[in-house]
């Protein structure tokens, strides 16, 4: 892998010691970060990329995205929560084949990454066979983003409400053919049902099988469902289940005290701020999150109904944040406590605790891996850049993002993904876009 310095940036650092710099160098030697400084002096043969009038900052972290649903993009922008399990889960998702979910989270990937998005996690639940499971983990090793494969379930009725079936136990096998390694760019986690779904020995079975593997354990919980309870964090805490292993996802309907559980179990909370408002999951709990002394992160959860870059979610988040603190009375003060640095924190550096990379990824410092984004403000949506921070988060969008690299390789180099045959994918999503047409539910 060669070395390379990243010359003359405004670097976002997310490092809260070191902040913002207005102009300094990257130097990253084997994949990782050796020295972030104002200069640094390299080796004539050391690659030199030109960042001058650029916003170098960590790579984004999806931290809850169904890679298999870029199969149905933009096909639900007006559809509920209640929809999407009929159409979606309960309906056309049985008959997705394997080849279909290469292609679509082939193409997710390489989204994600052309939008600086660095690290993903896949919660891949249409495991309809092996074959499937294979096909989603191979896409992600092909594409060289770094992600965390969720396991989940198969599609269909019998595995999502009150449902007596374990988790598949497939997951082993994936785990030993896959997974042998702690250093991998991509690593296992498991996709889990909550309470709403399994009776209480189910739970306990399931969440034995990931802490066996090793898993990074992720749960919806907490969801506006008509007819449920949503006391899926009440029910974990007394099951005995909780711990800082587990992401809990949307958690729209939980109660002040079910963050506290939270909080206290060291657990890690994934809000999707524009699916929650659109399907109606329920208000997205971003700002009461941050009051209940918790570091969520932020994920688009389906392109079939969501834009997939992290510029929107970040805005979106935000402006949800804030305005949920608007108060009835118009006579008393408005007083936001969610910040625009704070929701690039949300995007980066709280992103690495959803894959389980704390310390290897989320900011620039020395020794953490170089998963970095370039962006361009030589461009009219960017000029002047007069705080870096604001400018990232409400004024740039993908258009913007010149260079990405995860660990050190580049994937993205002068506003064009690398190793991508174009061609091959024009040519699989248009076999995709064919095939989903006669599959979808009404």
């Amino acid at each position: 892998m060669r070395d390379f310095v990243i010359r003359g940036g405004c670097v976002i650092t997310m490092d809260p010691g070191t902040g913002v710099l207005p102009e300094a160098d990257v130097h990253v030697v084997d994949g990782r970060i050796r020295e972030v400084a104002a200069r640094v002096e390299v080796a004539p043969d050391v690659e030199v990329v030109d960042a001058g009038r650029c916003i170098v900052l960590p790579g984004f972290v999806d931290s809850h995205r169904h890679l298999w649903q870029t199969a149905i993009r933009g096909q639900l922008a007006d559809c509920s929560l209640g929809d999407y399990f009929r159409r979606i889960l309960v309906g056309m998702a049985s008959s997705v084949t394997a080849e279909e979910v290469y292609t679509a989270t082939l193409l997710g990937c390489y989204q994600l990454l052309d939008a600086g998005i660095t690290g993903v996690v896949d919660w891949a639940n249409v495991i309809n066979t092996p074959d499937h499971a294979d096909a989603g983990i191979n896409a992600l090793l092909e594409s060289g983003i770094r992600a965390v494969y969720a396991y989940g379930w198969p599609a269909g009725a019998e595995h999502l409400f009150h449902s007596t079936t374990p988790h598949p136990e497939d997951a082993r096998r994936v785990a030993e053919q896959y997974f042998g390694g702690s250093d991998q760019l991509v690593t296992l986690g498991l996709g889990l049902r909550g309470p709403v779904s399994n009776p209480p020995e189910v739970l306990v079975s399931d969440w034995r099988l990931g802490r066996d593997l090793g898993a990074r354990l992720n749960v919806h919980t907490g969801m506006r469902v008509p007819g449920v309870p949503s006391r899926d964090i009440t029910v974990l805490a007394e099951t005995g289940l909780m711990g800082p292993d587990t992401t809990y996802v949307h958690c729209t309907n939980c109660t002040d005290d079910e963050f506290r559980r939270i909080a206290d179990t060291g657990g890690h909370v994934s809000v999707a701020a524009h699916s929650e408002m659109v399907m109606g999951h329920g208000h997205p709990p971003t700002a009461r999150l941050v009051a209940a002394g918790l570091a969520p992160s932020l994920s688009a959860d389906i392109v079939a109904s969501a834009p997939g870059d992290m510029f929107s979610q970040m805005r979106i988040s935000l402006a949800q944040a804030r305005i949920s603190a608007y108060p009835d009375d118009p006579a008393e003060p408005f007083e936001p406590t969610v910040t625009a640095s704070d929701v690039l924190r949300f995007a980066t550096t709280n992103g690495a605790d959803a894959l389980g990379r704390v310390g290897r990824v989320g900011m620039l410092r020395p020794g953490m891996d170089a998963d970095l984004v370039l962006i361009r403000t030589d461009r009219v949506n960017a000029m002047p850049n007069h705080d870096p921070i604001a400018t990232v988060v409400t004024q740039v969008d993908t258009s913007n993002v010149d260079s990405v690299w995860v660990r050190g390789r580049p994937v993205k180099r002068a506003g064009v993904l690398l190793d991508v045959d174009l061609g091959r994918l024009e040519r699989l999503a248009a076999r995709l876009e064919e095939s989903m047409r006669t599959k979808m539910i009404p």
